[in-house]
């Protein structure tokens, strides 16, 4: 089975996120100077890993980098990347 990987922005300055299949993700998409607090920015990005390095937690995970580790993968795609994404949402194809 393969999860993908799924980055939505939502509206700048908030914290939020959904749950999929036990793995829910946050950080928070910070405004830039041409967005007012609210605004609605959609960037959908993926990527794709096996569900048997999936660990079943629902724990805040802030950073990918420490995301990948612990279910002992590297990920080629620098947190950097991700930084105008809201949530990030694991969902099982």
């Amino acid at each position: 089975m393969i999860v993908k990987l799924i980055g939505v922005a939502h509206k700048c300055g908030e914290y939020q996120g959904r749950q999929y299949d036990k793995i829910q993700l946050y950080f928070t998409k910070p405004c830039t100077s041409d967005e007012s607090a609210g605004e609605e920015v959609v960037t959908p990005r993926s990527t794709y890993f096996p569900t048997n390095k999936v660990p079943s937690l629902t724990n805040d995970v802030k950073s990918f980098h420490d995301f990948f580790s612990m279910i002992g993968m590297s990920f080629d795609v620098s947190f950097d990347q991700y930084a105008n994404l809201d949530s990030i949402r694991l969902i099982h194809e």
